[in-house]
């Protein structure tokens, strides 16, 4: 039969194909499209992203970092579920690609070259799914193992050649049957049946096993009961500190951070009342520097890149943050990607926001080196994660539902207000308050300069009783060229807010931050220290919202 002939022969079969299959194909579709539509979007919220920001009109708006996950348990439990159906059901020629498919490839007959084709084109498509899953795993399983920024690249190209693959895929199958190939996915018939329930077996066993190895291989922060409690100091030399076994935390895509990798080293103990943490992370840089301000010929202005966006990176204080939650999900659930999770708010930059939609609360403890680690504060600033909140008023950036936890007094201010609330900080600001002594101010920074090139060395920070309201008389005396923090501390925060007491020393490229906190603070804007509770951590370094992060959470569990 010559080749014209059979594909007229084609052109009038009824192709059709077995329901087992149909199903296994499209759960398969499925997984695969929240997996690329998911991973597409974390990858936008690289400052470095590019063609993926091209298609955030389809891309997956919400909890993605999650149903990433998902859709991997789903994937790899659909793949197993369809190699143990083929097997049962006798059905393995139609992937196996050996020296007769080979020889097909040569084959006069254009049916016959497409054949065999389309299972080359196959064994391509499972090898990228393949590679996919390697690097993920070993991104979400073995945080560390690899360097996170090969691990990213790897997992990004793999993705688009898997876009690729689908537009290959589809040719191919159009090319040997036309579309008669492609619609005979629609039109199953009954056959195979035992073969397809034991494969269902199979995919709800793997997933649900998956799941389940997921969730018990955590692992664990213990915190042993000691007498006595540790000095707060940030030193870690308390003779009780060695009774406690540190372990590592890999966090990566800190942006400020070569590679993007930060190793946190933690340690916990407690003593019946209150649970105490010692975290250690690199950081090449004391930054204490936050939208420092500078008297220009026009008015005051702050130094600042991406401050309107709420997305600084330059002129920033480092920071540390703890997040204690209930679930085990990624960031207890309350991380939301895109620029459309909430239809009627906006982040102030576009990449998606925390809060919760359960009706729960994530506990979030903020280090702020410039705001709470200073000498008079010497807090963790107290927050939570809820529901989204209301829109603020004026130009205070949305937070989604993050949010403080109420205080009576104390804590830190911001030391000055746009010129106009709608104009941009660049446009100018003008101070609240003014050093009583400029001077002295002045020339206590002055050895830090202005940019991050070397570790901060002086305190970027106004004690509110040392200044005084702001006057044009007394601005008029200040020269130009003159830069002043911007930062004004009252005192230790009072109230739910300051629950969090912590000391922290920056010393040879290390910061070291000690904390304490209640086991129960009885706050309803806090959870408590408890067992089969989660917690995670990120590192700022100099950055105001690209953090460090890891994925999978830590176990907390109390010792005895």
């Amino acid at each position: 039969m010559k080749f014209g002939d059979r594909r007229a022969l084609n052109s009038t079969v009824k192709r059709r194909s077995d329901l087992s299959t149909v199903i296994l194909h499209w759960a398969a579709v499925l997984a695969l499209g929240v997996a690329l539509l998911s991973g597409l979007r974390i990858s936008t919220d690289s400052p470095d992203a590019s063609w993926s920001l091209l298609l955030d009109a389809v891309l997956l708006h919400g909890a993605v970092s999650q149903w990433h996950v998902w859709a991997g348990y789903g994937l790899t439990a659909v793949i197993l579920g369809y190699g143990v159906y083929l097997l049962r059901a006798g059905l393995g020629s139609r992937i196996i690609f050996d020296r007769y498919r080979r020889q097909a490839l040569k084959s006069p007959d254009g049916a016959t070259r497409w054949q065999a084709r389309n299972v080359a084109i196959f064994w391509v498509g499972f090898t990228i799914i393949l590679l996919l899953a390697i690097s993920g795993s070993i991104s979400y399983w073995g945080a560390g193992l690899l360097p996170a920024a090969f691990l990213g690249a790897t997992h990004r190209v793999l993705s688009w050649a898997l876009i690729l693959y689908v537009v290959i895929h589809i040719g191919g199958q159009i090319a040997y049957g036309g579309i008669r190939q492609l619609t005979k996915i629609m039109m199953p018939r009954l056959a195979y049946g035992v073969a397809g329930a034991t494969a269902f077996v199979v995919v709800a066993a793997v997933a649900g096993g998956v799941y389940w190895i997921d969730h018990i291989a955590l692992r664990t922060l213990t915190l042993p009961k000691v007498a006595s409690a540790p000095v707060l100091d940030g030193k870690f030399d308390d003779e009780v500190w060695k009774s406690a076994k540190a372990i590592v935390i890999p966090t990566a895509r800190a942006h400020t951070v070569e590679g993007g990798e930060i190793d946190v080293t933690v340690k916990a103990i407690h003593d019946g009342t209150t649970a105490y943490f010692a975290f250690e992370w690199p950081d090449t840089e004391r930054s204490m520097k936050l939208f420092p301000m500078v008297k220009t010929e026009t008015g005051w202005t702050i130094k600042q890149t991406e401050a309107d966006r709420g997305d600084e990176s330059e002129f920033y204080e480092d920071q540390f943050a703890v997040m204690l939650s209930r679930a085990s999900e990624v960031a207890g659930g309350s991380a939301h990607y895109g620029s459309k999770v909430l239809s009627d708010k906006k982040s102030t930059h576009g990449r998606g926001m925390h809060y919760m939609t359960d009706g729960s609360i994530v506990d979030l403890w903020q280090w702020k080196a410039a705001r709470t680690g200073n000498r008079v504060v010497s807090q963790m600033d107290d927050g939570y994660i809820g529901a989204p909140l209301e829109k603020p008023a004026g130009d205070e950036r949305y937070r989604g539902g993050f949010n403080m936890d109420p205080d009576t007094g104390g804590g830190y201010v911001q030391n000055f207000d746009r010129k106009d609330p709608a104009a941009r900080l660049a446009d100018g600001v003008v101070p609240r308050r003014l050093p009583k002594d400029w001077q002295l101010v002045r020339a206590a920074i002055a050895g830090d300069g202005i940019d991050h090139s070397s570790a901060d060395r002086a305190d970027w920070w106004l004690l509110y009783e040392e200044t005084v309201p702001y006057t044009a008389e007394m601005d008029a005396n200040i020269p130009v060229g003159t830069v002043l923090p911007s930062v004004l501390v009252r005192g230790p925060f009072q109230g739910d807010r300051g629950h969090i007491a912590a000391e922290a020393v920056w010393s040879d490229g290390v910061w070291r931050l000690e904390v304490k906190r209640a086991l129960d603070t009885g706050s309803q804007y806090d959870l408590p220290i408890a067992k089969d509770m989660y917690f995670w951590v990120s590192a700022f370094q100099h950055a105001q919202t690209r953090h460090s992060y890891h994925t999978r959470p830590v176990r907390l569990e109390l010792g005895e």
